[in-house]
């Protein structure tokens, strides 16, 4: 779905799970780009050691510093959040995707 999205800053590695020597398990893992695009000053969040964020609660992005990215990492988050954008999530939720949350990020509550 993402190639018919036109979604092109996912990269993702190939690991295999050996369970036997004639039986594995091809994945892949999907690695996203980190931005700098939140606006702390109207976000909720607590300074972390090192300089990290953790969001707390709603959140607003900057959508001059996401330019076309689709999906992405917060950078300087703690939290492991991946934003998509609103095409990406009807396209996931028409598909019946399992396994993840969607949030909006003005309803976010850490």
């Amino acid at each position: 779905m993402f190639d018919d999205k036109g979604v092109d800053n996912v990269c993702y590695k190939p690991i295999l799970l050996v369970e036997s020597e004639d039986s594995y398990f091809e994945y892949y893992i999907p690695f996203v780009r980190a931005i700098d695009c939140v606006k702390w000053e109207k976000s909720e969040y607590k300074e972390k050691a090192g300089g990290l964020k953790g969001i707390e609660g709603a959140f607003e992005i900057d959508e001059q510093k996401v330019g076309n990215n689709k999906i992405f990492k917060i950078k300087d988050a703690l939290n492991e959040i991946w934003v998509i954008d609103q095409e990406l999530k009807e396209g996931l939720e028409n598909m019946g995707i399992k396994g993840a949350k969607i949030v909006e990020t003005t309803s976010y509550e850490g």
